[in-house]
């Protein structure tokens, strides 16, 4: 957008022009059938003031709103860019039973977590929840008494996700359910990073 006095001069002509052929017109046009001539000029030359006036206050009102605009974009992504941006899924869930006479399952789950922000943070999983085939949600054990033990856990407890930097690994659960009854398509992990930020991975 050209910011010169011709741009200027041409978005305040186009707003006069409008505002001179538009309703405030109207008044002035009734008012010009029980006025003397004399008065007609005096009427005409205000509302031409009138409409300078206003077509300048409505030129600064377009660039004072795009400028704000921009800068509650540009804030936006400044506080963005001072917090990590978490993103990730669930590739896949499988489930086996553990044993013949056991009515219990484990679950499977394969998971990856990206930061896509210049801050680094560490992550920890705070839940993980399944819901079996009526869409009732099963118990899941807590992962830190979890056996056996997650390599994704351990690995979001020991490293540190930097800008771009991708982890992947797998859940595994034992729930007591049987396995024919678990949807493998409700499961979500959510995870939590140092900022307090929680972000859901789902399928």
């Amino acid at each position: 957008m050209k910011s010169g006095f011709g741009s200027f001069l041409h978005a305040f002509a186009e707003s006069w022009f409008t505002l001179m052929s538009g309703p405030l017109t109207v008044p002035f046009t009734v008012a010009a059938v029980f006025v003397p001539p004399v008065w007609l000029k005096t009427l005409l030359a205000l509302l031409a003031v009138v409409c300078a006036v206003t077509s300048s206050y409505a030129v600064w009102r377009r660039e004072r709103e795009a400028t704000m605009r921009e800068r509650e974009a540009t804030m936006l992504e400044r506080q963005k860019n001072e917090r990590p941006e978490l993103v990730g899924g669930i590739t896949c869930v499988s489930k086996a039973p553990l044993s013949v006479i056991d009515s219990r399952c484990r679950i499977q789950i394969e998971a990856w977590i990206r930061n896509d922000r210049h801050v680094e943070t560490g992550v920890r999983i705070a839940a993980v929840a399944l819901s079996n085939t009526p869409g009732e949600a099963l118990f899941i054990p807590s992962l830190s008494v979890q056996q056996p033990t997650t390599n994704l856990v351990v690995k979001l407890q020991t490293e540190r996700l930097e800008y771009g930097r991708r982890v992947e690994g797998s859940l595994l659960l034992d729930v007591e359910a049987p396995m024919t009854s678990v949807d493998p398509k409700s499961a979500t992990v959510t995870v939590v990073d140092d900022f307090d930020q929680t972000t859901v991975l789902r399928c």
